[in-house]
Parts: C-alpha cells; structure tokens; sequence
C-alpha cells in the first residue's frame, strides 16, 4: 500500500532523494486516486497508506492527514515502529541480495550508510526486533562492512 503513490505517479524515489515535499506530493496522487471509492473504503486505506507517515507527521499534509496520523501514533506506536522497521530491513535485504548474488558492494554499502543509525534505534524501540532481526552481530557486522568502504560511493541527491 506505501508505494502506492509511487505508482501512479510512475517514478521510484531514492532514498537519499526521498523528502517532506516528494512524500506529499506521492500523498496527493494516492489521495485524487482513490478518494473517489466508498468513504468508508477510503478511510480504511487512508489511514494504512499515512502509516509510513505517522511518525513524521509532515506539517505541510493536509489537516485531516495530520489528524489521523496523531491518532495512529498515539493508539497504535509500535505499529509505526514496525512499519519503519519492516521498510528499512527490506532496503537491506534486497542489497545484501545484489551483494550475495552478484557482488554489489556499492548497494549493500549506499543501503547501509542511509540504515544502519534508524535500525540501531528501532532494535531499541520495537521489542524483539534487536533480539531476532537487527541483532548485535548484524548490526557490528555491517559496522565493519562500512569502515571497510568508508568514502566510496557517496551519493548525491538527484543523482540516480
């Protein structure tokens, strides 16, 4: 459902890239797409689509989204912390898939130089997620993995 957006307007964002102003802009494509259904049907998918959202809470969305994302943060925070664990554990899996299978250095270090402080902190915030996912080995591993590569591939924004 958080691509979405993406999708209608046809282009991926780069996380390096990725910005209040590109997250609304992908929120008011979902939103004219699918504000015509059935409001309660919108509603559902509303609330799932301002998930990746929520914890930001972008000043610059629409009142009623800000509305609904202080009302998921508040009735359901460990959900957000999911969302924004399973999201970033996804951008490292798929690099350490391109690393594995083809020998990408160059996504696995980009991924891990943009993740490795927000997975560090979710190990922290959402239970279990240090003890089975982002352990301290994995986390002390891709540490390792980082200063190996220190300096190479920087990225820029706007550059693909």
């Amino acid at each position: 459902m958080h691509d979405v957006g993406e999708g209608i307007l046809g282009k991926d964002t780069p996380y390096i890239d990725k910005s209040v102003d590109r997250d609304l802009e992908e929120y008011l494509a979902f939103r004219r797409c699918y504000e015509v259904l059935d409001p309660v049907v919108f509603d559902r998918l509303h609330r799932a689509f301002l998930l990746q959202f929520a914890q930001k809470n972008p000043g610059t969305f629409p009142e009623d989204a800000r509305r609904i994302m202080a009302e998921i943060v508040k009735k359901f925070p460990m959900e957000t912390f999911a969302f924004d664990a399973i999201e970033r554990w996804d951008y490292v899996l798929y690099a350490l898939e391109q690393y594995h299978e083809r020998g990408n250095e160059k996504i696995l270090v980009q991924v891990l130089r943009n993740q490795v402080k927000h997975l560090n902190i979710l190990a922290n915030e959402l239970p279990g997620f240090g003890d089975e996912i982002w352990t301290w080995e994995l986390a002390s591993w891709a540490n390792v993995f980082l200063k190996a590569h220190e300096g190479k591939w920087i990225e820029q924004k706007g550059v693909a």
